[in-house]
């Protein structure tokens, strides 16, 4: 379907320019200045040692920008730089209330912060209510807007601290400084020695994270952060347990071949390509019992796994593979006389299950690496489609000649909720969040206002069915293995949805959340009608409200708690991006209780008050 992002400050990787227009392109508008009757902001910007801070970017920041590193709108008197004096002047953010911000520019983007991680002479500092802060995580009320102007006085901007030292065993790899709730507060990388060192960082306690890539992942102790402090933390990652072998075919190394490491469970743990010499060698691993070996379709060899047991935390296990070259099937697609070079394409196993597909590039198809057994290829545009058999006997390869697109494509329709997105796909996403099988057809249309829908182009073969009524209040609805060998009429009614709402709101002070952070609901997995990954059970506080709304839901029980991440793929609609309830660099972060809710189809559950938990 569809792609998304959400907002997440980019660990120093994105320019500033770039953050600007991603905000730009996920947020609504919002009016360039605050109205005539709003006051003015004014003070002082010195450091710890009292001299004035010249040329800070001084930002007046209303609810929908708190979270952002200087992102407001493009002309404003909202936005100011200090002088030789430190003095700034701004005009307070209508009409929810404002927090005052405070940075270093941006050099190439002056209307936007430096990441601290680039190197500060202060951490993104905020003023409210609360006082003087290091991380807007901890402003728990926001200024209110008024015609008065506000003067704060003298504005002591907060010092950076700084965490170094060398994980030995982990040179030029991936390291990360993280919150006691385990995000990660920066990315970086160790040089050649394993050293490491994070810069613009507030104060408090983090750990340092590292291995993982062939390694053991490696956590340090809690080291608490003073302000303005340089700790050194130190450590070593472990290797672990290391699965090797050489792999061959009729007595050859076979060379650069992917081979994968799986837990009994299926779940890839880790993966190494063999080299010249056919060897392969998987580290970072715990005792446990594996499967190693080639077992994805499309190598030109069987799918062979062999089983694996580690037994000691730093075992070396040799695990020689034995493959086989698989046979190979091959067909030339053709249409209106000449190569059908736009054809989708799809081979299929016994059982009607795709298996490989998008093989067409020049009106040509090639499957690689197939065991015996009988074969189905499909393919189509879309208006023809053709069909072909093969029985697999021998490793071999056959070469099924030339197959005409001829025969029409099939037309499915029904009946469905009012203006709900039909799709069609002999690949399988039903139930959301479950195991994904990735077909080549995929068809998708929306229904009209009666909710009648006509989906062409189809090819013969079983298909998942699913739809979606978004934004209308309807549950979604999916349905596995639906038989398609004629044009066909399937009705996928949809139920009205339950709703449930809210306000977030501090548990130290009763106050509404002062930003637009995100509520979502969990379903326990497997039900065909639980929200997919386009329009999660989710929803974005308005202003500085807290209030929330989520529709669409399914009856039965769910989990609330405070969102935290949000699928980057999948996302079609800005209600759904996650602004996260932690700020990069800094240590602190938000959190609610878990909360069990019951739904009845087409019911509202009102929660009330849903309280958020600072940590620091």
């Amino acid at each position: 379907m569809s792609q998304g992002t959400f907002v997440r400050r980019s660990l120093a990787v994105a320019t500033a320019a770039a953050l600007a227009a991603t905000m730009a392109a996920i947020q609504p508008a919002s009016a360039a200045d605050a109205p005539a009757d709003a006051g003015w902001v004014t003070g002082v910007v010195v450091d710890a040692a009292g001299n004035p801070v010249v040329g800070d970017l001084v930002n007046s920041v209303g609810p929908r920008e708190v979270p952002e590193h200087g992102i407001v709108a493009d002309r404003t008197d909202r936005r100011d730089f200090t002088d030789d004096n430190g003095r700034f002047r701004v005009r307070q953010a209508s009409p929810n209330g404002y927090l005052i911000q405070i940075c270093q520019p941006e050099p190439s983007y002056p209307k936007a912060c430096k990441e601290t991680a680039q190197g500060v002479d202060h951490v993104i500092t905020y003023v409210g209510p609360t006082g003087v802060t290091d991380s807007w995580v901890l402003q728990t009320a926001l200024f209110g807007t008024a015609a008065q102007d506000r003067d704060l006085g003298r504005v002591t901007v907060k010092p950076q601290s700084f965490v170094h030292g060398t994980i030995q065993g982990a040179a030029n790899q991936s390291i990360r400084l993280l919150r006691l709730n385990g995000t990660v507060a920066f990315y970086g990388f160790t040089d050649e020695q394993g050293g490491y060192r994070f810069q613009g960082l507030a104060p408090g306690r983090y750990r340092i994270g590292a291995g993982g890539e062939g390694w053991l992942p490696w956590r340090s102790p809690i080291v608490s952060l003073a302000p303005g402090e340089d700790a050194q933390v130190d450590g070593a990652v472990s290797r672990g347990a290391t699965i090797e072998g050489t792999v061959t075919s009729a007595g050859k190394p076979v060379t650069f071949t992917d081979i994968l490491v799986r837990t009994s469970a299926g779940k890839i743990v880790a993966a190494a390509t063999t080299d010249a010499r056919g060897v392969y060698r998987a580290s970072g691993l715990r005792p446990g019992d594996y499967q190693v070996g080639i077992t994805y379709f499309g190598s030109d060899f069987v799918r062979k796994s062999v089983p694996v047991s580690v037994t000691a935390p730093h075992q070396q296990v040799s695990a020689p593979i034995t493959l086989v070259r698989g046979a190979v099937v091959t067909l030339a697609l053709r249409t209106d006389g000449h190569a059908a070079l736009r054809a989708d394409d799809e081979l299929r196993n016994a059982k009607g299950r795709p298996i490989m597909g998008q093989r067409n590039l020049d009106g040509r198809v090639t499957y690689p690496g197939l065991a015996p057994g009988r074969y189905t290829v499909v393919a189509g545009n879309d208006t023809n489609y053709a069909v072909a058999h093969v029985d697999v006997t021998r490793h071999q390869t056959y070469d099924l000649g030339t197959r005409v697109l001829h025969k029409p494509t099939l037309t499915l329709r029904g009946t469905t909720a009012p203006r709900a997105v039909v799709e069609a796909t002999t690949g399988d996403m039903c139930p959301p969040g479950g195991r994904v099988r990735v077909g080549s057809f995929h068809e998708i249309e929306r229904a009209d206002a009666t909710g009648h829908y006509v989906l062409t182009g189809l090819v013969p073969g079983r298909y998942m069915l699913g739809s979606d009524a978004y934004p209308g209040n309807y549950a979604p609805y999916c349905r596995s293995g639906v038989a398609i060998h004629t044009d066909k009429q399937v009705d996928l009614p949809l139920k009205p949805g339950g709703v449930v709402t809210g306000r977030m709101v501090y548990a130290s002070n009763g106050k509404p959340l002062i930003t637009q952070l995100s509520y979502e609901l969990t379903y326990p997995a497997g039900s065909p009608t639980n929200p997919t990954d386009e329009h999660p059970a989710r929803d974005r506080a308005f202003g500085a409200s807290g209030l929330f709304r989520i529709d669409r839901l399914a009856a039965g029980r769910v989990t609330g708690t405070l969102a935290e991440g949000a699928n980057l793929d999948q996302i079609t609609s800005p209600k759904f991006f996650v602004i996260y309830p932690f700020e990069d660099g800094t240590p602190y972060f938000l959190t609610s209780r878990p909360r069990t809710i019951d739904v009845a189809a087409g019911e509202q559950v009102r929660l009330g008050p849903v309280p958020l938990t600072l940590h620091r």
